[in-house]
């Protein structure tokens, strides 16, 4: 049901009232709350200092340079025996038991800022060594690395299974080498 209105109603900023307490609820806040918004006490500038103005604050921004500063070490120092790099290639092997034979796998990939623009022959020397750290059997495969092919392209290489624990391989290419190992997956 509409009403029937005899005059328009029209509101302007003049109109509204706004009666605003300043101190009532500042009964309610504890002294800390109270003295930031009355600016008895400044807030630091800056984010080193708000980092280090409290004790609490301090300690956690000193615990989080510690953690950066182990984790970073760590990374430095943690190669792994496995990946290696040699000029402009990334090389990582792989061995892996099968049957009564020890698969292994020499993962050849070009590196990021390297552009092989014509086909590559490497020489890669494989050793089986035992648990007790004999050479066991040892291998030769020349390998060319195509420059028109995949990126990542392998040389592989099969042991019979005479109790081996660790795959050695030398890689070499342009009168250098590098020398990358790993354990036998089972």
């Amino acid at each position: 049901m509409e009403r029937d209105r005899d005059y328009d109603v029209q509101e302007t900023s003049e109109d509204i009232v706004f009666h605003y307490k300043r101190g009532s609820f500042r009964k309610n806040e504890s002294p800390q709350v109270r003295d930031l918004a009355t600016g008895k006490t400044v807030m630091c500038r800056g984010l080193f200092r708000s980092l280090v103005s409290t004790r609490g604050n301090r300690f956690m921004f000193i615990a989080l340079v510690f953690m950066f500063a182990v984790s970073g070490i760590i990374w430095f120092f943690n190669s792994s025996p496995e990946s290696g790099s040699l000029k402009d290639f990334n090389l990582n092997l792989t061995a892996f038991s099968f049957n009564e034979d020890i698969l292994v796998r020499l993962e050849v990939e070009a590196g990021k800022n390297a552009s092989v623009k014509k086909d590559q022959d490497i020489t890669v020397y494989f050793e089986a060594v035992n648990a007790e750290g004999g050479l066991q059997d040892k291998g030769k495969v020349d390998f060319t690395y195509m420059a028109e092919g995949e990126k990542s392209q392998f040389a592989t290489f099969t042991f019979k299974d005479y109790d081996i624990a660790l795959v050695k391989s030398r890689v070499e290419y342009d009168d250098k080498s590098v020398t990358v190992e790993c354990k036998v997956m089972r």
